[in-house]
């Protein structure tokens, strides 16, 4: 029996779904809330359709609610990185970009390709992912309150300063309760002290890679990783004009922001990210272009060490 193929396009606050029933293809919007979720699926049911297999961008938190809602409806549901479905959409010469239009792409990439079924994170994994959030929050207010500080009257001085205080010790407190997590789990342990081995990986960023990558559950081969986070190279030419290459940028910019600062610290510190960076220089690169093609380099990095579950070492790459 064949399945049908829904392709939903996801925003903050609603989501586009489309169908294909008697070779024309049916749309429609609902609200992303739970009672959007319940609407689309008697949307669906009046289709008579007996198979369904969802598809959706991987766009972050605003999608996550869905496809948890639809796997444990039982249906198959495949989350695909945002690259593919761009790239599949230039293939197919698809010059509109609207919620509709990329909820039909969507749908035709799934019936076309048959992605992967998407499975939730483990229980530990969002537990963490929680918890590191939090802390980033608390960093933010921080941040936000220390450069008050630099301008504030002094009648609000000592209560930013307590304020500011404060903010610290609740992120020494979670910071202590995600260590105690990562212990209470031998694999985010295993994992944990691999990322400890690469030169450039602090504590903070090894605890949300291991949000990402604990368990290897969101890829299946280092050819995924950079699409992911949008560090894959994209080619543009015009007419006679030189090709011109640059970041793709399609992904999360979270991870990609998350990877510039230890980026840096490698260039420094990580023997094969600083011969690789510095060769490039010495060809000519441009200094930012140099380090993005670093930040790379180092995500397969980290892929390769938590893949094959082995320290870093200058041969990594060829593992």
């Amino acid at each position: 029996m064949n399945m049908s193929c829904v392709g939903i396009d996801i925003a903050k606050r609603t989501f586009v779904a489309a169908v294909e029933i008697s070779d024309k293809v049916k749309i429609k919007s609902f609200d992303n809330s739970s009672l959007g979720f319940s609407e689309l699926m008697q949307w669906l049911n009046e289709f008579n359709l007996f198979m369904l297999c969802f598809c959706m961008e991987s766009t972050g938190k605003y999608g996550d609610e869905l496809a948890l809602y639809l796997y444990e409806q039982n249906h198959s549901v495949s989350v695909v990185n945002p690259a593919k479905i761009k790239y599949f959409a230039k293939s197919q010469l698809t010059r509109n970009k609207t919620d509709s239009i990329d909820a039909k792409v969507i749908m035709q990439y799934c019936k076309l390709f048959k992605p992967s079924p998407w499975k939730p994170a483990p229980i530990e994994i969002k537990k963490l992912e929680i918890v590191v959030k939090r802390v980033d929050s608390l960093n933010d207010m921080i941040a936000q309150e220390t450069n008050r500080l630099e301008k504030c009257d002094k009648s609000i001085k000592s209560s930013i300063e307590k304020h500011i205080k404060y903010l610290k010790k609740e992120v020494n407190e979670i910071e202590q309760q995600i260590a105690q997590h990562i212990d209470n789990h031998p694999q985010l342990k295993k994992d944990a002290e691999l990322l400890d081995t690469i030169p450039g990986i602090g504590k903070r960023t090894a605890n949300k890679l291991l949000t990402i990558l604990g368990g290897n559950q969101k890829f299946e081969s280092a050819k995924e990783v950079a699409p992911y986070v949008g560090l894959n190279p994209e080619h543009s030419q015009s007419g006679t004009s030189l090709n011109s290459v640059r970041l793709s940028k399609t992904g999360s910019s979270e991870v990609r922001k998350m990877l510039y600062m230890p980026a840096l610290t490698a260039i420094k510190y990580n023997p094969i990210l600083k011969q690789f960076y510095e060769k490039l220089i010495g060809k000519g690169k441009p200094k930012k272009l140099a380090i993005c093609a670093v930040m790379r380099k180092f995500w397969h990095i980290i892929y390769g060490v938590l893949k094959h579950q082995v320290p870093f070492n200058e041969k990594i790459l060829d593992v």
